[in-house]
This record gives structure tokens, C-alpha cells and sequence, in this order.
């Protein structure tokens, strides 16, 4: 057990180091319901998720925010070292964005997150849009009141840029 606590840790520990030379912001969780208070504390754009963690196992994590109004809508790539075509199409009917078998390609990982982060930006522009809101100016509202944690959930600041209208500017994102 200790091994295995160990070999995750440092598995944590480089994905996240490569994660912040790649320009992205990182918080670790160390179990499921440990990551659960996180992203319900604070905005996340992103979810990495293993399955197996101690208290509740990923499958537990995903199903939870799946079913959370206010969380429903993170993207989450989940991590396993299983790639067995059950357990991917569970993930994938849990609402799961993508599945990575581990050990993963570093390289296929980057591509994957980006692509999750492009759709989750096209999404939010489409909701900007068809609110009648400026892309740009509403967008920038939206990251200063999450970075600033004014507000507990991204549903929560994408109603504070609505109520606030944003600035005027209406040049694409």
C-alpha cells in the first residue's frame, strides 16, 4: 500500500510539474473526495481524473459532478491504468469528455487538453452570444470574478458577467 501510495504521489507530482511548464495552473487532490471539495470550493477549467483514489474512486468523482448543476459542465479526461472497452464506456456514460489509458503519451495528453479547453471556450462563447452579451469584454469579467473567487462556481460567475452585462466591447475572443 505504501508503495502504491508513493508511485501515485510521484505520478501527481510530475504530471503536474509538466502541466505548469506547459503554461497551465494546477491544484492536487490527494483522493476523490478531496478533489470534490476543490472543485466545488473553487473554478476549474479542467478535470484530470484517475480512478482509482482512496474514499471515493473516480467513478464515484465524475458522477457526483456530472450530477451537480453547478459543476456538470467542467470537462473531465479521465486517467487509468485499464483500458478495457467496459470501464472507457462507463467513464465516457458518466459524461466523461475523454479517456486516457495509462501509462499515457505525454504529447496526447497536451492535445487532449487543449482540444477540452477549446470546446469549453467555443461553448461559453456560444452562451455569451445567445445571452446578447460582447464575447470579449464578458469573457474578461467572467476570468477576473473567478480569479478573484467573488464567486463559488463558474455557473455562479457566468450569471455575475450576465447580470453585469460586461463592458461594451464587442470584438471576438
Amino acid at each position: 500500500l505504501l508503495r502504491n501510495w508513493n508511485e501515485r504521489r510521484w505520478i501527481r507530482t510530475m504530471l503536474s510539474r509538466r502541466l505548469i511548464r506547459l503554461g497551465h495552473s494546477v491544484a492536487l487532490a490527494v483522493n476523490g473526495r478531496d478533489a470534490l471539495e476543490k472543485v466545488r470550493a473553487e473554478p476549474f477549467d479542467l478535470l484530470l481524473l484517475d480512478i482509482q483514489m482512496p474514499e471515493l474512486n473516480g467513478y464515484q468523482v465524475l458522477e457526483q459532478i456530472k450530477s451537480d448543476p453547478a459543476l456538470r459542465e467542467l470537462p473531465v479526461i479521465v486517467l487509468s491504468a485499464s483500458s478495457e472497452t467496459e470501464r472507457v464506456a462507463h467513464c465516457v456514460e458518466l459524461g466523461a469528455e475523454d479517456y486516457l489509458p495509462k501509462p499515457f503519451d505525454p504529447v496526447l495528453l497536451q492535445a487532449r487538453i487543449g482540444a477540452c479547453l477549446q470546446a469549453r471556450n467555443r461553448a461559453f462563447n456560444q452562451c455569451l452570444i445567445q445571452a446578447g452579451l460582447p464575447i470579449l469584454g464578458t469573457r474578461l469579467l467572467f476570468d477576473f470574478r473567478c480569479a478573484n473567487k467573488a464567486a463559488k462556481n463558474r455557473a455562479d460567475c457566468f450569471r455575475a458577467a450576465a447580470d453585469r452585462k460586461g463592458p461594451t466591447s464587442s470584438a471576438p475572443f
